[in-house]
């Protein structure tokens, strides 16, 4: 939510605290956790499936989302969008850092492989 924020996504007056169509997962674990969850999320709030899914996230890790996690879930490409947002200063740094370290697990041998069909 603070990267959609801080990139102006929602286009709404600053003094606006309400986000009416966002919601955020808080109790996830990871990336993939973070998509699967936020599905499951809002079917919750709305009591169906999204039809297309955007995700904000930090451009290097446009990749994991859309060759990885989308792709486990069998999510296809053509309603799934991922906009990234650069980090500055301090924080770029640790999500840089963070990202090393992620891409150092073999994300591909996880239980939800991308190597599964795509629904259409």
């Amino acid at each position: 939510m603070r990267l959609a924020l801080k990139a102006n996504l929602f286009k709404l007056p600053p003094a606006l605290p309400n986000y009416v169509r966002a919601t955020t997962e808080e109790f996830v674990l990871d990336s993939f956790q973070n998509l699967l969850l936020s599905i499951a999320r809002f079917n919750e709030h709305t009591g169906r499936y999204p039809e297309s899914i955007t995700v904000v996230g930090y451009e290097m890790k446009r990749e994991r989302f859309t060759k990885l996690h989308r792709a486990a879930l069998r999510w296809p490409i053509e309603r799934f969008h991922y906009i990234g947002a650069d980090p500055d200063g301090q924080e770029g740094v640790e999500a840089q850092e963070g990202e090393v370290r992620s891409r150092k697990c073999d994300h591909t041998s996880a239980p939800f492989r991308p190597s599964l069909p795509e629904f259409s």
